[in-house]
């Protein structure tokens, strides 16, 4: 789930100097050079880019729709984001839980869901491949094939599954979880980088103000 490269666009010359551009509401940097404008961008779970240069009437660039995975399927605030980012195009939003409560959540909130996946673990296709799998990647713990078919049915667990098999492009969790929840299962089933040791996480908090 991670969108990194060099973007050029060419403005016929009509732009000079250091200017700043918004990409999904990252304040990025970029500089002319010689009428073309390279923006280097690094969205982190993002499903597409846009960027609209200051006084520029170009349309915004676009980068391939990404598939986020959005497990905590049932909760309200979830439920919201999905419906905003499939209205604004920026991913594919896919939901994990019980699809009769993650619609009632959705009603019950304003949120649109119309056209929006909506897997529940245990009737999904895939559901005994990843349960097998991930029997595979704990049995050295010693779990059992039906601990291992228990955990998968959790959605935290199949939305990583899901992203371990390429079916998403990212996974994002922690509306409803802590930290720990959140993060055991990817290290549980994708792993470290080799010879990364330590874990760390952040948060990004957007206010409605800058003065807050």
């Amino acid at each position: 789930g991670v969108i990194m490269g060099v973007i050029s666009i060419d403005f016929g010359g009509k732009l000079s100097g250091a200017e700043t551009v918004v990409v999904l509401g990252l304040v990025l940097e970029y500089e002319v050079l010689d009428g073309s404008v390279e923006i280097k961008a690094d969205c982190t779970g993002t499903a597409r880019t846009r960027a609209r240069l200051k006084g520029s009437s170009q349309p915004p660039m676009e980068i391939v729709e990404k598939i986020i995975v959005l497990p905590e399927g049932e909760e309200k605030r979830t439920v919201q984001a999905a419906a905003i980012l499939k209205k604004e195009g920026l991913c594919v939003p896919v939901l994990l839980g019980n699809p009769d409560a993650a619609r009632k959540a959705a009603a019950a909130h304003g949120a649109d869901l119309s056209g929006i996946e909506i897997v529940e673990p245990s009737s999904d296709a895939k559901f005994k491949e990843y349960a097998a799998q991930y029997f595979e990647l704990r049995k050295h713990k010693g779990i059992s094939e039906a601990e291992a078919a228990a955990a998968v049915r959790e959605t935290l667990v199949y939305g990583v599954m899901m992203l371990h098999n390429d079916r998403v492009d990212g996974y994002l969790s922690g509306a409803d979880h802590a930290t720990a929840d959140t993060v055991r299962p990817a290290l549980h089933i994708i792993k470290p980088a080799p010879g990364v040791r330590t874990i760390s996480s952040f948060f990004i908090m957007i206010f409605p103000s800058p003065k807050q």
